[in-house]
């Protein structure tokens, strides 16, 4: 399996299946929640080589990985996506905002 980081094209277009990964099991269920108001409902699986191996009739599924960037792989033919790459940025947690507002 020869990976290669997400470019653009595979963000607006991605070929073959997608699992998005959430940093920590609360941001799992913030972004399917997410998901699913763009009605889409994907499975939770335990890693990308979980879903990999899964199924090719497994399209969408979410899972844990801190990862500071996706790949894409062309066979099998599926693309990892982190939160920032399909938000724009690292996102925060509410304990560091929590935090962050005790000190001001």
């Amino acid at each position: 399996m020869d990976a290669r980081p997400v470019a653009h094209q595979d963000r607006q277009d991605p070929a073959g299946r997608i699992i998005p990964s959430a940093d920590s099991a609360g941001r799992r269920e913030a972004l399917i929640e997410q998901l699913a108001g763009a009605g889409l409902k994907p499975d939770t699986v335990d890693g990308w080589q979980a879903f990999a191996s899964a199924s090719a009739t497994l399209r969408l599924a979410i899972t844990i990985a801190s990862l500071e960037q996706g790949f894409a792989l062309d066979e099998p033919a599926l693309t990892v996506l982190t939160e920032r790459e399909l938000f724009g940025e690292r996102v925060r947690t509410d304990r560091k905002r929590r935090r962050g507002a005790a000190r001001d």
